[in-house]
């Protein structure tokens, strides 16, 4: 190829491109940090924003597009991802209490969520032993180390 026919934003493009990402990565992680630490708490698009740098209609174009989904998905998939390995892990703690936990106003919206996410009540979950549910547990605990490093980071 001709070296000469292309123009200097086009030569810088790729470097520039990845200078970019890395750092669009690196405040996308500072905010997936924050929510799985606050997931009892509500989770406002204007504070998470603030937390990336960025203004709130960028930051929601810009999480739907490197998640995958919205930021109001992400956030309910997570509260009830750790609400089931919860129920695996903790017996003895109510299903209540993991729910509050877990940052579910009442026992009733969790359930009537951790029903449609997992076709089974929250109390079916916990006393089932089966590959489905010990697989769901591993993916929390791993998959979100793994998505991160891999779709986030775009390694």
């Amino acid at each position: 190829m001709n070296t000469s026919s292309i123009s200097p934003a086009q030569a810088n493009s790729k470097p520039n491109a990845h200078i970019y990402q890395a750092e669009y990565a690196r405040r996308l992680n500072r905010v997936l940090d924050h929510i799985d630490q606050h997931l009892d708490a509500s989770l406002e698009l204007e504070q998470l924003a603030e937390i990336a740098h960025f203004s709130r209609f960028h930051f929601h174009r810009v999480f739907a597009a490197w998640m995958g989904e919205t930021l109001g998905d992400y956030a309910r998939r997570r509260r009830l991802e750790t609400a089931a390995w919860r129920l695996c892990c903790d017996m003895q703690a109510s299903i209540l209490d993991i729910a509050l936990a877990c940052g579910f106003a009442s026992g009733e919206a969790f359930a009537r969520a951790f029903k449609i996410r997992f076709d089974c009540t929250p109390s079916q979950w916990r006393t089932t032993r089966d590959e489905r549910r010990l697989a769901c547990c591993l993916s929390t605990l791993y998959g979100t180390l793994w998505y991160r490093r891999y779709k986030v980071l775009g390694q």
